[in-house]
């Protein structure tokens, strides 16, 4: 498998990964407005709650505070007959009053349950000098009670007794009751009736209060994380199934998508951002005496995986991605920068071929990139040359004019695998070509294939009589090699002279 046979991605552990989120992503952001659903409703809900509760607590007051503006005016008289009779109507009649109670100085006197007595109270922590919640006595145990105070001139006074469950039906307000509370002065009471001293537990989530204009009281209202989680859930579970099943029946496309092969063009684009193509230097010698006499730079993809691949894994893919320019340009700038400090050990003429697609004519910056790889080496020194690949056809009016614009630069071009192309013969009426490429599978017939070695014969007799240089490609024996040299051929390249190599190594082999 190739690089370009790749699933898109390819660790099975990270495709599941990506899966599984693909998954849950649903389920999370649909638990995400849930929350933000549940927080909103709910805060609409303590607004209406607080004030139910307020209304509630108010009508409490308002009784406690007429009853008590009432007794008052029976303040001082004996607590006997008519004035004990007048007490007990009070606390038939008024709503949620439970007892009435008459005093002055620091004892009551009179009660309306017991009658006449002498029992000592305590006149301070009344909540702005009117009322105060306090434990529940021997008639309501374990509850709060209410005391609401109205005071005469003269110190007297007399005090409303109010159960405490009559606040706490006032605070079981909606389904929110767990959070509600009634603070009167230093003590508060909550929605089960217990009354506690301080202020109510503060909520980092949700809370509303809201204070009386005229009464002592405030109503909070606070939903704490616990509930508040509990209500989420109960809503979230039927859209969590539909959820997950929309989830996995996405995620299992998805999983199907990550095991397809990314475009062959993505693939080759990002591996050129990366700078993973690399050049490498096939050798090009003299036939007749042997001597280096240039290079042909070859494309290697240098892959952090499969380490280095010949171009037939991948040469047509990058072809057809439209990232050959910019690969090309990238080798020359390569080349340029290691053998432009080593201009002095090369021969004089030095011959530096680039392979060239049709696609790359079309690219306004091949005739700057060629003349900026020239000036960077001795005038003379260099003899660039661009073969042309026939894997597509030139052929248009655009094309023909690039290839008049190249040579009068002084760039040679070549027809490289010449004889196996669509339009090989075209080319050399239409262009002023310079060099033929044999192909090997020509040279490869030489000493066992007659046809083949008949075709060779009449790419050389062409040449010749065309005036063009010949270079054969391939030559891997001796025999091919004496035969080629005797056939006129004027360059060679294969692996009985030299195999391609990277940049250093041809650096390395260069004479002093």
């Amino acid at each position: 498998m190739t690089p370009l046979n790749d699933p898109r991605v390819a660790s099975r552990p990270r495709r599941l990964l990506l899966v599984l989120l693909v998954v849950l992503l649903p389920a999370l952001l649909g638990w995400g407005i849930t929350l933000v659903s549940i927080y909103l409703s709910m805060q609409s809900r303590l607004e209406g709650v607080v004030g139910g509760a307020h209304d509630a607590v108010t009508l409490v007051f308002k009784s406690a505070d007429a009853t008590a503006s009432e007794a008052l005016l029976l303040v001082g008289q004996p607590c006997q007959g008519k004035t004990l009779r007048l007490l007990r109507e009070l606390t038939t009649r008024a709503l949620y009053v439970r007892t009435v109670n008459l005093g002055s100085g620091e004892h009551y006197y009179c009660s309306s349950l017991y009658g006449a007595l002498s029992k000592e109270t305590e006149l301070s922590g009344y909540a702005g000098g009117r009322t105060k919640l306090r434990l529940g006595s021997q008639l309501t145990p374990g509850g709060g009670v209410l005391a609401y105070r109205a005071l005469a001139a003269d110190g007297s006074f007399a005090v409303v007794g109010i159960s405490g469950g009559h606040l706490r039906t006032a605070l079981r307000q909606g389904g929110l009751s767990d959070g509600m509370s009634l603070q009167i002065g230093d003590k508060w009471m909550d929605s089960e009736g217990g009354v506690h001293s301080g202020t109510p537990p503060r909520s980092l989530l949700l809370e509303t209060r809201r204070q009386h204009a005229i009464y002592p009281f405030t109503i909070v209202a606070a939903v704490y994380w616990p509930a508040f989680l509990a209500e989420s859930r109960v809503s979230y579970q039927p859209m969590l199934i539909l959820l997950l099943l929309l989830g996995s029946w996405a995620g299992w496309f998805y999983y199907q998508w990550l095991q397809q092969p990314r475009p062959a063009s993505e693939v080759i684009a990002a591996a050129a951002e990366r700078q993973e193509f690399i050049p490498f230097l096939q050798p090009l010698f003299d036939a007749r005496s042997g001597r280096l006499m240039g290079a042909e730079v070859l494309l290697r993809w240098q892959h952090p995986r499969d380490g280095l691949l010949s171009p037939f894994a991948f040469i047509e893919a990058v072809e057809k991605s439209g990232q050959m320019g910019r690969i090309t340009r990238q080798l020359m700038q390569d080349v340029t920068t290691a053998l432009a400090p080593q201009a002095a050990r090369l021969p004089d003429g030095f011959h530096l071929a680039f392979n060239l697609d049709a696609g790359q004519l079309d690219d306004p910056c091949l005739l700057d990139d060629c003349r900026r790889l020239m000036a960077a080496f001795p005038a003379d020194k260099l003899v660039l040359t661009l073969e042309l690949t026939e894997r597509e056809a030139f052929g248009s009016d655009g094309h023909f004019e690039v290839f008049s614009a190249l040579q009068a630069q002084g760039i040679q071009l070549a027809i490289d695998d010449f004889g196996t192309g669509q339009s090989s013969l075209a080319y050399l009426h239409q262009l002023a070509i310079d060099t033929l490429k044999i192909d090997r599978a020509f040279v490869d017939a030489i000493g066992r294939d007659s046809l083949g070695k008949v075709v060779l014969d009449a790419i050389i007799a062409l040449g010749k009589q065309l005036n063009l240089k010949l270079v054969a490609e391939g030559v891997e024996t001796e025999a091919q090699r004496d035969y080629l040299v005797a056939a006129g051929v004027d360059f060679l390249q294969g692996y009985l002279l030299a195999r391609p190599m990277p940049l250093a190594g041809f650096i390395a082999q260069l004479p002093e």
